[in-house]
């Protein structure tokens, strides 16, 4: 069973990194959230960048539809989004990069015209953030046994791999809405990130992780109408802190020590607050692709969606992609041979072409 989250504070971080690991390992393994104080940002900063957010949301509808959602590589990775989620309850949600990832991601940002000084104020929020989630992937890194710059390494804003974003959402003001006591703004899942950085306002309250059976087991909040959950742990904010999670590649790349747990985002009740202005959460997603480059002498193994349902979870069949190579990169033919176990065995010889023209380097 899953354990309520730690406060774990970063002060005297080099003095004390053994035990801040010890801390964050302990964490990490039973609950898969824990708060971060001491973190270096002060509230002011936080509440400041909540507020430039607000200012983005509270644009006309025609004006945020304006703004461009870019596609890359198959993943719509900044631009608005909005979804009506149920009984007059709205989300939406701002995908930002860094500045310098690609020149079409720069130009997704509200006109300056309309939002002075919006862009330079989120950017310069972002840069405060990538020290943090260091010093926190540094010590998982060392927990797990690895070098301390393992997973440092894959967070690098400006490779064309990595997809760390910075998302804010927003949930509208609830008075005088009816809405139904199970309805949740966010329904279970994990992330499918490195860890991920939560900053929510002192109101934002509704966050949930999963605390009973098996919360690696959730598939949805409900099952013939039964809770999968025994119950569900309220995680409301905490001045001062950052509450961080585990998130799905790391669980991977940690071989299930360490948990991308469930959580959910619920609607206020009524004696709760219900948003007179909105409530904001500004997330920091850290996601990279990893290569997986030929070893002489070894083939590579995946396990499949078979094998993680038989599993029941535990063996994760993982997302993967073959990518056209880059300027720089080898241009020839390729040949790749793959054996699928299923009923039986199948060998697929085949050879992938690429006709490669001359051409500018896209990034």
């Amino acid at each position: 069973m899953a354990k309520a989250p730690l406060i774990i504070s970063l002060a005297d971080y080099e003095t004390r990194k053994p035990e801040i690991t010890a801390q964050l390992i302990e964490s990490a393994k039973t609950s898969g959230f824990f708060y971060v104080k001491d973190h270096g940002i002060p509230q002011a900063t936080i509440a400041a960048m909540h507020a430039t957010g607000k200012r983005f949301f509270h644009q006309p509808a025609q004006e945020k539809d304006k703004l461009p959602k870019v596609i890359w590589e198959d993943v719509e990775l900044v631009g608005y989004e909005r979804n009506d989620v149920a009984d007059g309850t709205i989300r939406e949600a701002l995908f930002t990069k860094a500045d310098g990832y690609h020149p079409e991601m720069d130009a997704a940002w509200p006109k300056e015209s309309l939002l002075p000084g919006f862009k330079e104020a989120m950017v310069s929020f972002q840069k405060l953030v990538p020290p943090i989630a260091k010093k926190i992937v540094g010590c998982l890194a060392l927990g797990l046994g690895f070098p301390e710059g393992f997973f440092e390494k894959t967070m690098d804003e400006r490779d064309p791999d990595n997809h760390t974003l910075m998302l804010f959402q927003y949930y509208n003001e609830m008075k005088g809405l009816r809405v139904k006591g199970d309805t949740n703004r966010i329904t279970a899942h994990t992330d499918e990130t490195l860890i991920t950085l939560l900053f929510n306002e002192p109101t934002s309250t509704g966050l949930e992780i999963a605390m009973g059976k098996d919360g690696k087991a959730v598939t949805s909040d409900t099952t013939a109408g039964q809770s999968m959950v025994d119950k569900w742990q309220p995680s409301p904010p905490i001045p001062g802190c950052i509450i961080v999670n585990i998130g799905d590649t790391m669980q991977y790349w940690s071989d299930g020590e360490l948990l991308s747990n469930f959580h959910r985002v619920r609607c206020p009740r009524p004696d709760e607050h219900q948003g007179v202005t909105g409530d904001t959460y500004g997330c920091y997603q850290v996601d990279s692709w990893t290569p997986c480059p030929p070893i002489p002498g070894c083939f590579t193994v995946n396990i499949g969606d078979p094998l993680q349902y038989w599993s029941n979870g535990v063996l994760p069949s993982n997302y993967h992609r073959v990518r056209c190579p880059r300027p720089g990169e080898y241009q020839g033919d390729r040949y790749s041979m793959l054996a699928s176990q299923m009923l039986r065995t199948r060998v697929a010889p085949g050879v992938l072409r690429y006709h490669v023209q001359p051409a500018e380097p896209s990034f």
